[in-house]
This record gives C-alpha cells, sequence and structure tokens, in this order.
C-alpha cells in the first residue's frame, strides 16, 4: 500500500508539472535607449499590427494629400500665390517667412 500511495504521488507530480507548463511561444525583446521591452504575442499578430499600423499612415498621407491639393486648386481658381521670404534675423539666424498672396 505504501508503494502503490508512492507511485500515485509521484504519477500526479509528473501529470501536474505537464499540464502547468505552457509550450514555447515566440517572444520579442527590444533593448534600447527607451529602456527594455518584452513582447508577448506570436509573431502573425506583430505582423498584422504592423500593416494595420502602416495602411493607417498611408491613409492618413493620401488625406493630407487630398486637402492639400484642394487648397491648391481652391487658391489657383481665386489668382493665390504662396509668397516666401528669407530674412537675417536679430542674431544672424536665417528666417523663413510663407504667406499666401490672393487677389
Amino acid at each position: 500500500m505504501k508503494s502503490l500511495n508512492l507511485a500515485l504521488a509521484a504519477a500526479m507530480a509528473l501529470g501536474s508539472v505537464a499540464l502547468t507548463q505552457a509550450p514555447a511561444v515566440a517572444q520579442s525583446l527590444q533593448v534600447g535607449p527607451g529602456g527594455v521591452g518584452v513582447d508577448l504575442r506570436p509573431p502573425g499578430e506583430r505582423r498584422l499590427d504592423r500593416e494595420r499600423e502602416r495602411a493607417m499612415r498611408e491613409r492618413e498621407m493620401d488625406r493630407r494629400d487630398d486637402r492639400s491639393m484642394r487648397r491648391a486648386r481652391r487658391d489657383d481658381d481665386r489668382g493665390c500665390r504662396e509668397v516666401t521670404v528669407r530674412e537675417r534675423g536679430p542674431r544672424g539666424e536665417m528666417v523663413t517667412r510663407r504667406t499666401r498672396d490672393c487677389r
């Protein structure tokens, strides 16, 4: 009986170790000037996040380009022009001023 209890206890210990150990997952470890970071997501999720962020940046750039193109078209219709003036400031630095001249 004593050996049966010992064998049962050993089997339970091995079974609990096998159940509690999770399989290894790919991780990302970043070390840089901002500190240390660990990303526990799988590589596929990190790739999807990077693609989403890139798409968001591209959409924002497209919106910005559309706004500037609309402004340029509107200004061309009104006969506007952009005037750039470069002057030397009181401390010797170059100062650039841009103004829109619409007539």
